[in-house]
């Protein structure tokens, strides 16, 4: 009896998650199975469950598939790795550091006291913000400026929500609002000839809305080819590491991603689940760490990024 509801288990666990692995592949052709590729975690974990289960109840003929789909899946969950950045040496953290933070504060979010103050802790070279609305710029940015002398804001703009904060002046900085074609977007330019280099935020299309983050993606590809200078991009990608848009953009662009499997999102009821907050740069950017910050009233935990960026 016990055997026969877990033979049950595992024969509909493989459906299932078969289902769900076969869907993911597809994203390629079809954006909209790209959500199956964001549970790569979960699924398989699943099927190691599966596997354990046909071990102990000796299911032999299911051995076999379940085995090969939860190959796949490890396969598939430790690909994104090969798109990891280098850690920085110890000789190379010997150079001055830079820290990046980058934070979607959330337009429903209201304890701005609380996201200043860890700010000012947090104490970083440059702070990159979405969706921070014209409220939200109102009150915080004019409170940061003892801090962060050199502001740039599109908070105005309902399609843009953005903003850039530093310590240190730019050379040049500009800002694109969002459209079904392009995310929304902020950089700016530090340094002059050989010693120049640029940093940029985005937010990226959502996750339902699987054919303007193709859109999306594919613009940004195209965006960083005409980047000369060392790059630091990072944002909201609303995409998770197991994403083939995301992987897509690594392969693309050559640019190396900061984290794989650190979790903040949901950010603000029970534990994170998945990271759509992302770092990327060029190798002349290197971390020498990367961590997710505390919860701020955000659905999004930030992201804290310390670099060293290798002299040209």
């Amino acid at each position: 009896m016990i055997r026969g509801i877990f033979l049950l288990v595992v024969c509909l666990g493989l459906v299932i998650g078969a289902g769900v692995t076969l869907l993911g592949l597809l994203a390629p052709i079809s954006p909209s199975f790209e959500i199956a590729n964001h549970f790569r975690p979960f699924t398989l974990g699943g099927f190691v469950v599966l596997l354990a289960i046909a071990m102990i109840f000796r299911l032999r003929r299911w051995l076999i598939p379940v085995a090969g789909f939860a190959l796949l899946n490890g396969a598939l969950f430790v690909l994104p790795v090969t798109f990891q950045a280098t850690v920085a040496s110890t000789a190379e953290t010997s150079s001055a550091a830079m820290k990046v933070v980058s934070f979607n504060i959330w337009v429903g979010n209201r304890p701005l006291g609380e996201i200043e103050n860890f700010l000012r802790k947090e104490n970083a070279d440059v702070v990159l913000l979405q969706e921070i609305d014209a409220e939200h710029a109102a009150d915080l940015l004019p409170k940061l400026k003892d801090v962060y002398p050199h502001q740039l804001s599109c908070a105005h703009a309902r399609a843009c929500q953005l903003a850039m904060l530093s310590r240190t002046p730019w050379s040049h900085a500009e800002f694109l609002k969002g459209s079904v074609e392009n995310p929304a977007m902020i950089w700016a330019r530090y340094g002059s000839g050989d010693d120049t280099y640029r940093i940029a935020s985005l937010h990226h299309a959502w996750p339902f809305q699987a054919y303007a983050q193709v859109n999306h993606t594919d613009w940004l590809i195209q965006w960083s080819y005409g980047v000369t200078e060392p790059l630091l991009i990072a944002g909201d990608f609303n995409l998770t590491p197991f994403s083939w848009k995301l992987s897509k953009f690594a392969w693309m662009t050559g640019l190396k991603r900061y984290s794989t499997y650190q979790r903040n999102w949901p950010g603000h009821r029970y534990a994170p689940a998945f990271l759509i907050d992302h770092v990327f740069s060029t190798n002349a950017f290197k971390p020498i760490d990367v961590r997710t910050g505390p919860a701020l009233g955000s659905d999004h935990l930030p992201i804290i990024a310390t670099v060293v960026r290798e002299a040209r």
